[in-house]
């Protein structure tokens, strides 16, 4: 028997095709669970998280004394983003 006979044997010996199917669907349903928890807490939060970004963004110019305005406006425009499209995985009900 050659080695790739015997490697072949010993994988569906301890049924490995069936394990990684296995190991593979429950990590997908944890990240789709961990999206939608997270998702959650940005569409619940959104107005926190807003508020901190503003904090934020107030404190980088001043202490910039405004230098770098335009790029901090971006920046937080696409956090922004970010957080509406987590949001938007949440569960809906």
């Amino acid at each position: 028997m050659t080695i790739t006979e015997t490697l072949k044997k010993t994988v569906d010996d301890l049924k490995l095709d069936e394990r990684f199917t296995e190991i593979a669907s429950q990590t997908e349903k944890a990240f789709k669970t961990a999206v939608e928890k997270v998702g959650t807490f940005a569409n619940d939060k959104r107005s926190d998280i807003d508020g901190l970004l503003d904090k934020a963004e107030g404190a980088f110019n001043e202490r910039t004394e405004g230098k770098y305005a335009d790029k901090v406006t971006k920046a937080k425009s696409s956090v922004k983003t970010g957080v509406d499209k987590l949001a938007e995985k949440r569960p809906q009900i």
